[in-house]
């Protein structure tokens, strides 16, 4: 509870207070929330295997043994680096809703070691998949209707994360006066990383497994006869049809994927990087899908289309930024994997007044 009970009482009782506005009213304030946390500062968004590393070198793991020392140095001077734009209010870390899910699979221990190093660093924003890909499909279909889009969809709380587990937990109080519904919610929002992770108990179907299968077996069987753009078309149309499906959108006009690629490319860039990035693995024929690389997707995909920066793995880095995907040509992000290019990028980042 973010709150004592004696602030309970005195929220309660302030009847000109915030809490005391209509409940849908107070929640749009919530969720300005993550934007007003990341205004003016640069949006570092972080691998999980630098978290993972982060927290072997920083708890002195048995892990940490595979490293160099000198390895275990960058490690700790990045993090350091890191705090200290934190500190300055620089930039501000985020993760995204993939990464948690990620965290989520490992046993309980490490998954709340890992949330303390996320929280050492005040990661309280998650750039969110799930709410960038919905509202993306909205706007791809408002802006072909002539219609204003949606904004400031893509961020959220710790606690929206996930926004099917958030939407359980709110039902459960909704015939609760709108006070006190909002002063749980607001309690709720103010949830860090470990508070999110011990109320995750880990337990869902992880299906990066099944998808390196399927993907291997699409490439040898049906994806020769096609080129890299029909591949993206492909993917697009899939992932639509898909999120229709699921949130039983009426479009306003009609799709034409092939002649609206510069239009997803600049206003729907989570669902354009997902389909670039499916073409592209499948356009090269002698990669081998692995099941990590069913995160690592995600990752990329809201990383790339939404932080100012994206600290990734060596393997996802190559593709990203060369062609046919070529992101860096399009997106503002700027993505690293080698390591003195990070502690470049942070060192410079440090000497900016």
């Amino acid at each position: 509870m973010r709150y004592s009970e004696q602030e309970l009482i005195s929220l309660l009782l302030d009847v000109n207070g915030i809490h005391r506005l209509p409940r849908t009213e107070f929640a749009r304030l919530i969720r300005q929330r993550p934007y007003e946390e990341i205004f003016g500062k640069k949006t570092i968004f972080i691998d999980l295997k630098y978290w993972v590393s982060f927290r072997m070198v920083l708890n002195r793991e048995s892990g940490a043994k595979t490293m160099s020392p000198q390895q275990e140095s960058i490690y700790r001077t990045i993090y350091e680096k890191l705090l200290k734009l934190i500190e300055n209010k620089t930039a501000i870390c985020v993760v995204s809703d993939s990464i948690l899910t990620e965290v989520e699979k490992m046993p309980l221990d490490r998954r709340l070691q890992t949330a303390r190093i996320m929280d050492s660093l005040k990661v309280t924003v998650v750039l969110n998949g799930l709410n960038a890909s919905t509202f993306e499909y909205i706007n791809i279909d408002r802006i072909t209707a002539g219609k204003e889009p949606v904004e400031q969809y893509h961020l959220s709380s710790v606690f929206e994360a996930n926004r099917f587990l958030t939407a359980v937990i709110l039902k459960k109080m909704v015939n609760d006066l709108d006070p006190i519904y909002n002063i749980m919610y607001d309690s709720m929002s103010g949830m860090t990383i470990e508070e999110y992770l011990k109320e995750t108990d880990g337990d869902f179907y992880d299906s990066s497994e099944k998808f390196a299968e399927m993907m291997n077996d699409t490439k040898l069987k049906d994806t020769v006869k096609y080129t890299y753009k029909e591949l993206l078309i492909q993917g697009l149309a899939s992932q639509t049809q898909s999120l229709n499906k699921i949130i039983k959108y009426t479009l306003l006009s009609e799709v034409d994927y092939a002649n609206q690629l510069p239009l997803y490319r600049k206003s729907a860039p989570f669902l354009y990087l997902h389909s670039a990035i499916h073409a592209a693995i499948n356009f090269e024929k002698s990669r081998k899908v692995q099941k990590n690389d069913f995160y690592d997707l995600s990752h990329s995909c809201i990383g790339v289309g939404y932080a100012d920066y994206f600290f990734t793995e060596k393997k996802f880095h190559h593709l990203l930024k060369t062609k046919p995907i070529d992101c860096t040509a399009y997106y503002k992000c700027e993505i690293y994997s080698d390591h003195a290019k990070i502690l470049n990028v942070l060192t410079v980042l440090n000497e900016r007044k």
